[in-house]
């Protein structure tokens, strides 16, 4: 247990902002929208192959196509600012028979030109982020799978995912209407009672974006939340009155058959896992279906075209199908986004209730790591194909950002760590900071540093105390170890917490058992934890 006072409060700064998204299902809008997604897609591939083409080139031009002044007065057919107005009449005058930036100005015309910024702002920063990510992978190249590329233009019939932001004198609400300027006047869409008081559910809206995922169509909102802010600076005005306050710091274990194991540093809490089994098998399900459906797509096509390799070999590759391999290929995409709304649902309600948990149990300090998230993107996963297969769908890191961004919003600091031998190391008998620093200098650590060894799969089992506890559990606890350098030897008197978790099966049973917890205090009277 620790303590924490006033002055560290102030290390914690709550982001009160939020998204959420409303699916687009009227045919007409869905098709509306779409065509307007098309062009603004269109616009934003000819600056990019103009922007990447005279930099390639050493040509400095590439920065005036950059600057959404310029580009803005182009398309417009206007002076611009009087600062600019050099520039302008040059990239006019320069690039006026160029048959790309003609086109620009063409498609541009038929846009929204607020709108086209916020495109143009967005391109130049991913442009500029290539050359942040080059400097960082010269310096660091360990953290990088390859060389970071440039921003590339993408073809039209491979789009699946694209958003336009909008600006906020593009859209507007009124009574179950939100109003959406993409062209030269504003367009109505149904969005049901959700709109009151210029709010969307009950959300101060800041700005709003048109997504396309997976050939769908959602209206995307981010917002501030006001009630959050008002009741955290009245949690800050009543804690200063209070003085010192007693805190607790939590470490938390993301895994496959355990989905998240939380321990908390106290001596009264009881530990939970929330139980990994539903999303492997569904995961699982869903690959043993798409199979299912690629073996069936691939008997429907009708045409191939024949590709040859340097080393002379040939393959081929399909380019066209029958109606029937058409409709298989979009039933795949909906399943898809069926399967990442799942996971983004069911993600979104388990990070709630652990943050509720951490709450009830005044939990100030979360220790979490990102090493098992990370094997999607660094390539060295060496598992077999099926266990592979679960490490790399099942979207952890989404989780991570759902707990991580929930705790902070509800002023629990986040600290991330590297867990590396916490799961092999006894967090009682062993020392998981020496045992880190040995590895880091190229030392093998020895089998006896870890003080202990898995019994089976799931326990673990401590050799100077000879006691199992639960492995994720350990591997919890030595999250926070490795984050304070704490000593938990007092767990040798309250082995509960590692031997007696709470198991969750489900985002239910944990509000069902959070609800029980607040109950019980509420009441006066807990009832005592198994030992």
């Amino acid at each position: 247990m620790s303590q924490q006072n006033n002055p560290l409060l102030a290390k914690v700064k709550p982001e009160f902002q939020g998204t959420f998204e409303i699916r687009i299902n009227s045919n007409n809008d869905k098709t509306y929208l779409f065509n307007y997604i098309y062009e603004y897609k269109h616009w934003q591939n000819i600056i990019t192959i103009l922007v990447i083409d005279l930099f390639k080139k050493n040509n400095s031009d590439y920065r005036y196509f950059l600057d959404y002044e310029i580009i803005r007065a182009c398309i417009g057919d206007t002076a611009g600012s009087i600062k600019k107005q050099e520039k302008i009449h040059y990239i006019k005058n320069k690039y006026r028979d160029n048959e790309l930036y003609k086109s620009l100005l063409e498609i541009g015309e038929k846009l929204k030109n607020h709108n086209l910024v916020m495109v143009l702002r967005r391109f130049k920063k991913d442009f500029n982020n290539y050359f942040k990510a080059i400097k960082d992978y010269k310096a660091n190249p360990l953290k990088y799978t390859g060389m970071p590329k440039m921003p590339k233009p993408r073809k039209m019939s491979e789009l699946l995912n694209y958003s336009i932001p909008l600006d906020t004198n593009s859209w507007s609400t009124k009574k179950n209407l939100i109003g959406i300027n993409l062209d030269s006047k504003m367009r109505y869409f149904y969005i049901g009672k959700i709109i009151k008081d210029a709010k969307v559910l009950d959300k101060k809206i800041q700005s709003v974006s048109i997504k396309m995922k997976n050939k769908e169509i959602y209206l995307s909102f981010s917002y501030v939340n006001e009630e959050q802010i008002l009741n955290s600076e009245l949690s800050v005005d009543k804690v200063h009155n209070l003085g010192p306050i007693i805190s607790n710091s939590a470490g938390i274990d993301i895994g496959l058959n355990n989905l998240i194991s939380l321990f908390i540093d106290d001596e009264e809490s009881q530990s939970i896992i929330v139980d990994g089994a539903r999303y492997k098998y569904y995961n699982s399900k869903f690959n043993r279906f798409i199979a299912k459906l690629n073996n069936s797509i691939s008997e429907e096509v009708i045409e191939y075209k024949i590709i040859i390799k340097k080393d002379k070999t040939e393959f081929q590759i399909p380019i066209k199908w029958t109606k029937r391999g058409h409709r298989l290929k979009r039933y795949i995409s909906f399943l898809y986004r069926k399967r990442n709304d799942f996971f983004e649902t069911e993600f979104h309600k388990i990070s709630k209730r652990v943050v509720e948990y951490l709450e009830i149990n005044n939990v100030k300090q979360l220790v979490l790591s990102k090493n098992l998230a990370q094997l999607m993107n660094n390539g060295k996963c060496k598992l077999r194909k099926k266990t592979k297969q679960n490490f790399i769908q099942i979207p952890f890191i989404q989780l991570i950002h759902y707990i991580e961004e929930k705790a902070i919003k509800n002023g629990i600091e986040v600290i991330f760590i590297d867990e590396a031998y916490t799961s092999k190391t006894s967090c009682i008998s062993g020392d998981v900071l020496e045992v880190q620093t040995k590895s880091k200098s190229n030392q093998k650590p020895l089998a006896n540093e870890f003080k202990g060894t898995r019994a089976k799969r799931g326990l673990f089992k401590d050799i100077e105390l000879n006691k199992i506890w639960n492995a994720d559990l350990n591997g919890a606890v030595n999250h926070i170890k490795v984050a304070f350098n704490s000593c938990f030897k007092w767990l040798k008197e309250t082995l509960f917490k590692l031997c007696n978790p709470k198991v969750i099966k489900s985002a239910n049973d944990f509000l069902i058992f959070n609800n029980g917890i607040v109950m019980q205090v509420k009441s006066g009277y807990q009832i005592p934890l198994k030992r």
